[in-house]
């Protein structure tokens, strides 16, 4: 072989190793690149932004760099000055009954956390003992006797008048409730009524969002409620009407404190609920002791004189940072995620198929929230349905394999589980506002019967306008209702041909589309035949989700579900002229 094959060989020897080398450096390279890509698309977690764009607020920040929002919300809602004073009604209920309720189970920990931000000694006994629940002794004692009774059998017979001899369980009960309810309303005319926030020390990852915080004491005070609700009706079936007015005043009271100091939709939901309560009292169903002119007076003064609630937009921008608090500790690897069950309490959720994966982009998770919240508020166009989480299993698996599509995931799962409660305050809002408008209007035409011994038969708005003061017409329309003309209303009189025995018959009723004032009358023969009463059922209609709100003779102001009000043996029943004990809508709680 000659030298110059030899280096023909060679030379073709280092071309093959180059190439080899070129090859496999491209592979790698390529394998690098993939591998990198797949690092970035996948599991590559950009550093947060915080912006309001994003987080929406700037700080305070954690010792990690992460927002806290706890101390945001404590120093931005929970700072009040008279929070550790005897200004501050709950304070002292702290102090006279300790922690009760749900708040008894709670931690160590976050009962002196409690104490201290209320400024008292942990190690104070109470002086008081908090009686037990009406509702309890009602089904404690039916249970003894082994008699199965419905879950709502307690509400339903504290809520109609009842003497002892109808509910002889609750004969020690009634006379030991004097003095802690006395004790109970006296704190609740206090300036504020504030309970601190306090966040549960957690041993495990396990992070309490701020939504689950301020539970246990808004539930334990709508159990309160159903005390005064039990001894209000107790009270008018005694003939102690001024009783019955003060217990009443008192239920307006703790709802209106809880709401106007409420910034996230549980407690509203719940201060709400308590309002309804009081609505509810039938305070003129005693026959043998009406309602005075003097009596309703007090009544309406009281109702007019109550502070407002915290307004839907201060509360929806709570609930904003409540869900971004959430968020973040989703996307930060917490395991628990929690959802809410309208006023029946809370449940927790854990998403381990995300967790594994254990890398979000928060700043598409932040800024998603912020996009539906902004579609719900109405600040920004878009279909909220867009932000729920999808149906299909593939659309899930579609986002599951990239940090953003996790992000995306993380913010669907938050807004899915949160956002329709906007939706449902909103409609709580405006119930109670109908409930609030009818009870004026009522009280009103009360005060007209109680100095002409009848309702007015003709233009009756024009003739309680002096029962009303300048501000009348702010009551002659359903919130709900999208037309408020003026000189027109939502709510219609029902004329009988004679006073109804039935205290429980209606007395007013809402119309769907509103009408002059001197059309806003439906009359009612002493007997109506089944076309009269179908004709009678088809103009009355509302707004609202499910049904309609009424008032009854009685004074009180109660919801009745289309199920019921299109029914007409129901309606029959609640037209009827004659005492019927049974006329009842089937369900008596406020519901959504």
């Amino acid at each position: 072989m000659t030298q110059t094959t030899q280096n023909k060989i060679d030379d073709e020897l280092k071309l093959k190793k180059r190439q080899t080398f070129i090859f496999w450096l491209v592979i790698i390279l390529l394998l690098l690149f993939f591998l990198t890509s797949i690092y970035f698309i996948c599991f590559y977690s950009p550093p947060l932004i915080i912006s309001p764009q994003t987080t929406r607020i700037t700080g305070p920040l954690t010792s990690d760099g992460q927002i806290d929002f706890f101390r945001y919300v404590e120093e931005t809602y929970f700072s009040n000055p008279q929070i550790a004073t005897d200004d501050n009604g709950f304070r002292i209920f702290t102090r006279m009954f300790g922690n009760v309720g749900e708040c008894a189970s709670m931690s160590q920990y976050f009962k002196e956390q409690k104490y201290k931000k209320l400024g008292l000694d942990i190690n104070i006994p109470p002086t008081m003992t908090m009686p037990e629940s009406p509702i309890k002794i009602i089904s404690d004692y039916y249970a003894g006797l082994g008699k199965a009774i419905p879950n709502d059998f307690g509400i339903k017979m504290i809520s109609k008048l009842w003497t002892l001899e109808e509910a002889p369980m609750l004969a020690e009960w009634i006379e030991t409730i004097d003095e802690p309810l006395d004790a109970i309303a006296e704190m609740i005319r206090k300036p504020i009524f504030v309970c601190p926030i306090v966040q549960e020390e957690s041993p495990s990852n396990e992070y309490q969002p701020l939504i689950a915080l301020l539970l246990p004491d808004g539930q334990n005070f709508r159990g309160i409620t159903f005390s005064f609700w039990a001894r209000a009706n107790y009270r008018i079936a005694k003939g102690d009407i001024d009783g019955a007015i003060n217990d009443t005043i008192t239920i307006y009271q703790l709802g209106r404190q809880l709401g106007k100091d409420a910034n996230f939709f549980i407690s509203l939901l719940i201060a709400i609920s308590i309002e309804d309560i009081a609505n509810k009292i039938p305070l003129d169903a005693n026959p043998n002791h009406p309602l005075t002119k003097e009596q309703l007076q007090r009544l309406l003064d009281a109702i007019d004189q109550l502070p407002p609630r915290v307004d839907f937009l201060t509360a929806c921008e709570f609930e904003r940072i409540s869900l971004l608090d959430t968020t973040q500790m989703f996307v930060s690897g917490g395991r628990v995620f929690l959802s809410r069950c309208g006023l029946s309490g809370i449940q927790y959720h854990t998403f381990d198929y995300l967790i594994l994966f254990r890398y979000f982009n928060q700043n598409v998770a932040f800024r998603r929230v912020n996009e539906a919240y902004d579609i719900q508020i109405g600040k920004k166009t878009g279909n909220i349905s867009d932000y729920y989480m999808p149906s299909s299993t593939s659309a899930l698996f579609k986002n599951l394999f990239t940090s953003g599509g996790r992000g995306i995931i993380a913010a669907n799962v938050s807004v899915s589980f949160y956002m329709t409660d906007t939706d449902i305050i909103d409609v709580a809002f405006k119930r109670i506002d109908c409930s609030f408008n009818m009870k004026r209007l009522t009280l009103a035409l009360m005060m007209y019967k109680s100095e002409h011994g009848d309702y007015p038969k003709s233009d009756w708005i024009e003739k309680i306008k002096p029962y009303l003061g300048d501000n009348f017409e702010k009551s002659l329309h359903c919130p709900a209702c999208p037309n408020q003309e003026k000189g027109k209303t939502n709510y219609a009189l029902i004329l009988y041909d004679k006073l109804p025995e039935n205290k429980n018959a209606l007395l007013l009723v809402e119309l769907r589309d509103p009408v002059p004032f001197d059309q806003a009358v439906i009359a009612i023969d002493k007997e109506m035949s089944e076309s009269e009463l179908s004709e009678f059922i088809s103009k009355i209609g509302s707004f609202h989700n499910r049904g309609i709100t009424t008032a009854r003779q009685s004074g009180a102001i109660r919801f009745i579900f289309d199920s019921d009000y299109k029914d007409s043996s129901k309606m029959q029943k609640l037209i009827d002229q004659n005492p019927d004990d049974n006329a009842e809508e089937s369900k008596n709680n406020f519901d959504y």
